[in-house]
């Protein structure tokens, strides 16, 4: 047998059947015989031409097979996508949160400025790992139905299926986009004059507008050495979420994309508000120290009730986007289930 026809029927029936890999393999050089036939000179230039008429080895093979063959049941499949969707979004929060709290356990209290390269390191490195956990751990899910066992019992499930166990029919409210388009710009110039005005006031007074009194004594609360984060912070959060506002209003409702930006100003805010939180002498010492004299109560119990404190703090600043921000982009795929 010719070498070029010889790898094209090995290219074609090693993607077959095994118990039919033979009788193929016999029809294929039949076939391929019967068109070279009306020239007996057959060159490789001829080979190649009846190759291609009979086409790439994956077709051909395709058309052998007798059964589907799917990574996952077709009938599940839209299941499937939702599945994923879902799981994606999770542990993309999760790779979020978990990636704070890893780069956190690790900062170096006297190099803060660190954080920030670390976050985006563990952040980035969670979202892969994680995502690619949850796509092949709902893939095997899903696959699994190909397993003899598997199938008998979910088929047996879906055969006694009960009215009650459908789900309800989600709620959703069609707005049509000129209107929705007014309600976002109305929230912007609202949302704007709250930002700019108390972000202003904050940084104006920001040596006096935190003052501890206790018996007569005053005390500057915050460390006047941050005044530069907290004006980078507040410039950044404002000018991101004016983005925001205003991608939203192009937009006019809600879409994948605008809860995409909204789910990254989100984070940016509560990742950038922990690093302030947990910058060094960020409240000034005497601060605890006014405290300590004050409830009769030494300066070490002091700082660790402020550790407590500030910790917890973080806890429900990352639990509530986290959880906040799950639920949007749920109610986001199931509505967007049910229009289609």
């Amino acid at each position: 047998m010719n070498k070029t026809i010889e790898k094209y029927i090995y290219s074609v029936t090693r993607r077959c059947p095994e118990d039919k890999r033979d009788e193929i393999s016999k029809e294929l050089e039949s076939n391929i015989m019967d068109m070279l036939q009306n020239d007996p000179n057959y060159t490789e230039d001829d080979i190649e031409t009846v190759l291609h008429k009979l086409g790439h080895p994956i077709d051909v093979a395709y058309q052998y097979q007798t059964t589907n063959q799917h990574v996952v049941d077709p009938r599940f499949y839209q299941d499937f996508k939702l599945f994923v969707k879902v799981g994606l979004i999770f542990s993309s929060m999760l790779a979020v949160v978990v990636g704070i709290i890893t780069s956190l356990t690790e900062m170096d209290v006297n190099q803060p400025e660190l954080i920030f390269g670390s976050l985006f390191s563990h952040i980035f490195s969670n979202l892969t790992t994680f995502g690619l956990s949850v796509f092949a751990l709902i893939t095997l899910a899903f696959w699994s139905y190909k397993l003899p066992k598997v199938k008998a019992k979910v088929d047996e499930k879906f055969k006694d299926w009960k009215v009650s166990d459908l789900i309800d029919v989600p709620k959703f409210d069609v707005t049509p986009d000129i209107k929705s388009r007014v309600k976002i710009l109305v929230e912007m110039i609202f949302v704007a004059i709250i930002l700019i005005t108390f972000g202003t006031l904050f940084l104006l007074f920001y040596e006096t507008i935190f003052i501890l009194n206790i018996n007569g004594v005053t005390s500057q609360f915050l460390n006047s050495a941050y005044k530069g984060v907290f004006t980078f912070f507040i410039i950044s959060s404002i000018t991101i979420t004016m983005l925001n506002y205003l991608y939203r209003f192009y937009a006019g409702r809600e879409t994948f994309y605008t809860l995409l930006t909204s789910t990254f100003t989100e984070f940016y805010g509560a990742i950038f508000v922990v690093v302030i939180l947990l910058l060094p002498d960020l409240v000034l010492i005497q601060n605890y120290q006014m405290l300590a004299d004050y409830f009769n109560m030494s300066l070490a119990n002091i700082t660790n009730i402020a550790t407590i404190v500030t910790y917890a703090t973080i806890t429900i600043i990352l639990l509530t986007s986290f959880i906040s921000y799950f639920i949007r982009w749920i109610k986001y795929l199931k509505n967007r289930n049910f229009k289609r």
